[in-house]
C-alpha cells in the first residue's frame, strides 16, 4: 500500500547501520511497531493517527522530510479509498454479487427451510428470496432436485410490507421533484450519500446496513423535505411489523383425527369444576397453610404464658408488709433525736460547753452499715447528700475545711476529740462508731457536734449580752478671740 515510504525508511536505516532495537531505544517506540511500519502492516496499529505520528518521529530521526512523507501517505490513502468506493458501487449494482448485510437478516434467520427428508439440507440462504417483492421459491441445487424432487417447498410471501416501503419512497421522490432539487444537492446539504437517498426513494431499505441507520436517514430526509415526520415514521414502523410477521415460520399443520387436548378438557368441565384450576388449588393450599400456622403459633404463645411462674411482688408491696411495731422501734431513736434538734430558739445563740443532746448508743443495729476504720476509740463516718460547708477538727488539728460533694464518704478517727461544724444539719448523715445518728436537724439549721470520751455533746447557745445605748455627742463651742487693749509706751528721753 505504501511501498515507497516503507522502502525509503528501511533503506536509509540500513545505510546508516542502525538496527530496529537502536531506533526503539532512541525514539522510545516498541520494536514491533517499527517492524510493522517497515513491513507495510499499518493496519495492525491501533489507529492511523498513531501510525502517522510514529512515521513522523521515525523520519525526523533519520533526517528525512517528514511533511513530504505524510503528504505522500495521504495521497496513497485517498487512492485506496476511492478504489474501495468504486468496487462497492459495482457490487451494489449487481444484486447477485451484493455482500452488504441487511437488517432484515435478523428476522430471516428464523425462517429456515424444513426438509421432509433428513438427508436433504438447504444449500442456499433464503434471505435474498425473502427480500424480493414478488413471490419467490427456495431452490436447491440441480443435483438434489434430480435425486429428490419432492423435497422442494414453495414459500409464498405477502408483499404488503414492500408496498408500504414503496409508498414511503414515492412520497419522498414526489416531494423532491416538486421542489426541483437533485439528489446531488440533497447529498451536499444533508450529508447523506446519494445511493442511500435513491434506495429510500425506491423503497429498498434493505440496502441500508442496519435498521437504526435506515430510520435515522429516513427521519433526516423527511425533515429536509418538510414532510410529516410522524406519519412517515409510522408507515415505516408498520412496514417493519408486517415484514416481521411475513418472516415468521409457518405454524405446523395439525394431524387430522387427533382432537385438541386443551379444547377437549375445557369442554368436558361443567358446573363448578370449570373453576377448579391448578392455580386455584395452589392458592387454596397456601392460604390454608398460613391460617393453620397462625392458629398453631397463637396456641403456643397462650400455653407458654400459662406455664410461666408467678412474677415477684412489687417492692412497694414488700415494704408495706413490714410490721408497725418493728417500724416504730426502728424509728424511735431517730424521732427522739429529731425532736431534740428541732428547736428554732437555738438558732443564732452562742455555744457553751454544757452538753444538752444525748444520743442512744445502745447496740440496736445487728450489722454495722459502715466499715470499721481501725482501733481508734472515736470513729466518725460522714456521708453528705447535698453540697454544704463542713469543718471537722480531730484533736487540735483541722482535718477538713470546705464544701462537700454529695455521695462521697468522709471518715475521721481520733482518740481525744472530734468536732463537726456544718451549715445545714439536714444535709449530713453521720455514723459514730458504726451507729447511725439519724436526722440531726432541719434544712438550713446550723449544726455543731463534739465527740469525746464522755459522749456526744452539742454546745448550748447562750444569749448574747444586750447592747447599751451610746451617748449622743454634744457640740463644742468655738473659743472667742481675746482683745488686749494697747498700752502707751512712756517716752524715755
Amino acid at each position: 500500500m505504501f511501498t515507497t515510504i516503507v522502502e525509503q525508511l528501511r533503506k536509509i536505516r540500513e545505510e546508516k547501520g542502525f538496527s530496529r532495537e537502536d531506533v526503539s531505544s532512541a525514539l522510545h517506540i516498541r520494536p514491533y511497531i517499527i517492524e510493522a511500519i517497515e513491513e507495510d502492516r499499518l493496519d495492525e496499529l491501533p489507529s492511523m493517527v498513531q501510525a502517522k505520528g510514529f512515521i513522523r518521529l521515525y523520519s525526523e530521526w533519520l533526517g528525512l522530510n517528514a511533511q513530504e512523507l505524510l503528504t505522500q501517505l495521504d495521497k496513497n490513502e485517498e487512492v485506496v479509498q476511492s478504489s474501495q468506493i468504486s468496487s462497492s458501487d459495482a457490487e451494489n449494482e449487481d444484486p447477485q454479487k451484493k455482500t452488504s448485510v441487511s437488517f432484515f437478516k435478523v428476522f430471516s434467520r428464523k425462517r429456515k427451510k424444513v426438509a421432509q427428508d433428513n438427508d436433504i439440507t438447504p444449500i442456499e440462504n433464503d434471505v435474498p428470496a425473502l427480500l424480493k417483492n414478488e413471490t419467490t421459491t427456495t431452490s436447491i441445487g440441480e443435483d438434489s432436485l434430480e435425486d429428490n424432487p419432492e423435497s422442494l417447498e414453495t414459500v409464498e410471501i405477502d408483499s404488503d410490507s414492500q408496498n408500504l416501503f414503496e409508498q414511503i419512497g414515492e412520497k419522498l421522490r414526489i416531494c423532491r421533484e416538486k421542489l426541483d432539487i437533485s439528489v446531488d444537492d440533497i447529498e451536499k446539504l444533508t450529508h447523506i450519500r446519494a445511493r442511500y437517498l435513491l434506495d429510500m426513494e425506491a423503497g429498498n431499505f434493505n440496502n441500508i446496513p442496519s435498521l437504526v441507520q435506515a430510520r435515522g436517514l429516513l427521519a433526516g430526509y423527511t425533515s429536509f423535505l418538510n414532510l410529516d415526520n410522524d406519519e412517515i415514521l409510522g408507515l415505516f414502523a408498520e412496514a417493519l411489523q408486517k415484514r416481521r410477521i411475513e418472516l415468521l415460520p409457518p405454524e405446523p399443520e395439525k394431524i387430522k383425527g387427533k382432537p385438541d387436548k386443551k379444547r377437549v378438557s375445557q369442554t368436558d368441565r361443567t358446573g363448578i369444576f370449570r373453576f377448579i384450576t391448578f392455580d386455584f388449588l395452589i392458592g387454596s393450599v397456601t392460604i390454608i397453610g398460613l391460617v393453620g400456622f397462625g392458629i398453631f403459633s397463637a396456641n403456643l404463645v397462650i400455653s407458654s404464658n400459662r406455664e410461666k411462674e408467678a412474677a415477684p411482688p412489687p417492692i412497694a408491696e414488700v415494704l408495706l408488709q413490714v410490721p408497725t411495731e418493728n417500724l416504730s422501734s426502728i424509728l424511735t431513736p431517730t424521732s427522739e433525736l429529731t425532736q431534740v434538734s428541732r428547736n428554732p430558739d437555738s438558732i443564732g445563740l452562742l455555744p457553751t460547753s454544757k452538753p444538752e443532746m444525748q444520743f442512744d448508743m445502745s447496740d440496736s443495729s445487728p450489722t454495722p452499715p459502715v466499715p470499721d476504720l481501725g482501733e481508734a476509740s472515736m470513729q466518725v463516718y460522714i456521708v453528705p447528700n447535698q453540697r454544704v460547708f463542713l469543718q471537722v477538727t480531730t484533736g487540735k488539728k483541722v482535718a477538713f475545711l470546705g464544701r462537700t460533694v454529695p455521695g462521697n464518704a468522709y471518715p475521721f478517727t481520733s482518740d481525744e476529740r472530734i468536732e463537726i461544724v456544718c451549715g445545714n444539719a439536714a444535709a449530713l448523715q453521720i455514723y459514730y462508731n458504726q451507729r447511725d445518728l439519724g436526722t440531726l436537724g432541719l434544712t438550713g439549721q446550723p449544726l455543731r457536734l463534739i465527740f469525746s470520751k464522755d459522749g456526744i455533746s452539742t454546745p448550748t447557745p447562750v444569749q448574747p449580752s444586750a447592747p447599751t445605748s451610746t451617748q449622743i455627742p454634744t457640740l463644742t463651742l468655738r473659743p472667742t478671740a481675746t482683745m488686749i487693749p494697747p498700752t502707751v509706751t512712756p517716752l524715755i528721753p
